[in-house]
């Protein structure tokens, strides 16, 4: 028993040691894999949000240079300046307003668009909608036509005539068109992975365009990094992970940042609670293997012994000590099916004696010396008038005897019992004016039914039934399916019985024992064998049927 105890305890010590080492190796590939895993995906959708908002950045730079060579060549803007030496001074606020409303007009089609104005560099003049840019011109003196940088705004300078240099300062007119600060922080904004995370802009010079404070320093360090020929870049300096791709048209990098160990941070937390929860399982552990040793292990072997012991057929051993734990239950579960399964053995051996001699009693009463009396009888009166009567009844009785004495099975089936009765309603049809129908499926004729419980009916029916009633002769047993269930009904034309006296039947066959008397003991054992071993549903029931007779019927469950 000891080396049975320590084999069971070292193979728990050793299943439950290998349990926490691969839970602390899959914890591990876990982390790994997830954090690795959580990585590639921010900076998948990082590198998507990228690309999407510079296409989108792309398209709107394009109508803008689309419309500042759509006002450079327009006759209103070309010739403001000759027209004004012969023009009135009405005409030229009209031609002013012309121009001023050609602006409005395209900035109501487009929000990216902030300003747009065309500037003559020698006359100082300008024309701007909606606001004024005059920190601007001397820039635009000076700056070659495209797109520039200035106090953190976005501005084209197209000049006319538009082939002569690229320094705008030289044409005739500038025109200029100002990206929306409002717009290119949405850029910013949505360029972000997540709302924690930032998005910039960087020019070619260094200079960092952001609606949030950023270390510019780490910016320029990540600058330096960037690869020629390539779209887009990801690369990771210091704790954080950076996206950023070259928008050459504007001269800016669109660049978006996320601090790596903070997209960590909810896979290290979940590492932390599962560890403080693997190191609470371990303690635990070692607790119940203790509690293993001192406790559950003797109980189960103090059962073990009795169950042994119950398994050799001694059901009278009960366990004596019942301690104060979910053993206790177990041992009181056991002692109480101990005493059941004794209980249960001696019932079935005093069930086995009375069904013995309830069988014998019914095989007496079936060799009834005056059924005999009266068969014999008939065959000596009809044995020098009909030859063929004397061994039709002859082979009848053959029949009949010949089945009540192989009827000793626990179950027969339907046609058996109809075969027997068949015989039996044959010769009571020599000796009486008896007519009789059988008309069972031969479905019916299959299942399984407790022998002699046709018999006892046939026989109450033309003994209290059609002898009761002058006149009287026709017995019919009929089978057929109700539903799920077969319902066999076995009839005649004799005297029927009123509400009363079925009644009064009812309460005599479904007493718990049998009538002292032997009138109704037939009906009383046919109805408790059919309850006993066909259920509830399969009780005798008596009905008066159209002949004026009693009917007599009861339930076969269907065998499917």
């Amino acid at each position: 028993m000891r080396k049975m105890k320590n084999s069971v305890i070292k193979k728990f010590v050793l299943f439950f040691s290998i349990f926490l080492v691969l839970i602390l190796a899959l914890l591990s590939l876990l982390n790994i894999k997830g954090e690795r895993a959580l990585r590639e995906s921010l900076d998948e959708i990082a590198v998507n949000q990228v690309l999407y908002m510079k296409n989108r950045l792309t398209e709107t730079v394009r109508e803008a240079e689309i419309y500042g060579a759509q006002y450079l060549s327009e006759d209103n803007i070309r010739y403001y300046q000759s027209r004004k030496v012969s023009d009135s001074y009405l005409e030229q606020l009209l031609a002013k307003e012309l121009i001023l409303t050609r602006f409005q007009d395209q900035l109501l089609a487009s929000r990216a668009i902030e300003g747009i104005a065309v500037y003559w560099p020698e006359t100082r003049e300008a024309v701007s909608s909606p606001i004024d840019m005059p920190t601007i011109y001397p820039f635009a003196e000076r700056k070659e036509k495209g797109w520039h940088v200035i106090d953190g705004s976005l501005y084209f300078f197209l000049g006319y005539p538009y082939q002569k240099s690229n320094i705008v300062s030289r044409s005739e007119y500038i025109i200029i068109v100002k990206l929306s600060d409002q717009y290119l922080d949405e850029i910013v904004d949505k360029v972000s992975v997540d709302e924690k995370f930032s998005g910039l802009f960087l020019t070619d010079n260094g200079e960092v365009l952001s609606n949030t404070i950023v270390d510019e320093q780490v910016v320029k360090e990540v600058a330096t990094k960037w690869e020629n020929g390539k779209e887009i870049q990801s690369f990771y300096y210091q704790d954080s992970s950076f996206v950023m791709t070259k928008i050459p048209r504007l001269n800016l990098s669109l660049i978006t940042y996320m601090d790596s160990k903070q997209s960590t941070t909810p896979i290290d937390t979940f590492n932390l609670i599962f560890s403080i929860n693997l190191l609470v399982i371990t303690l635990y552990g070692i607790f119940l293997i203790y509690k293993f040793d001192t406790d559950i292990y003797k109980q189960v072997q103090t059962l073990s012994t009795y169950l042994g012991i119950a398994t050799q057929g001694d059901y009278v051993t009960r366990i004596e000590t019942i301690p104060n734990n979910e053993f206790g239950t177990l041992f009181q579960n056991f002692n109480e099916m101990s005493e059941n399964t004794q209980t249960l053995i001696m019932t079935l051996q005093k069930e086995n004696e009375l069904r013995k001699n309830a069988e014998m009693k019914q095989m007496q009463a079936q060799i009834d010396p005056h059924f005999l009396y009266n068969n014999f009888s008939y065959i000596v009166s009809m044995a020098h008038m009909n030859a063929d009567a004397v061994e039709e009844m002859a082979l009848y009785l053959a029949e009949y005897y010949q089945s009540i004495t192989t009827s000793t099975h626990q179950t027969v089936t339907v046609e058996s019992e109809l075969k027997m009765i068949d015989a039996y309603l044959h010769i009571m049809s020599l000796r009486k004016d008896i007519t009789f129908s059988i008309d069972v499926a031969e479905e019916l004729k299959k299942q399984e039914i407790v022998p002699l419980i046709f018999q006892p009916l046939v026989e109450n029916a033309i003994v209290h039934g059609i002898e009761a009633r002058q006149g009287a002769e026709r017995i019919s047993i009929h089978g057929k399916k109700v539903g799920r269930e077969w319902v066999v009904e076995i009839s005649d034309d004799g005297f029927g019985m009123d509400e009363k006296r079925i009644k009064e039947i009812y309460t005599q066959i479904n007493a718990s024992s049998p009538p002292l008397e032997d009138h109704g003991v037939g009906l009383w054992n046919v109805n408790q064998r059919l309850i006993n071993i066909l259920g509830e549903a399969s009780r005798l029931q008596f009905v008066k049927n159209d002949w004026g007779g009693t009917t007599v019927r009861f339930l076969i469950k269907n065998a499917e």
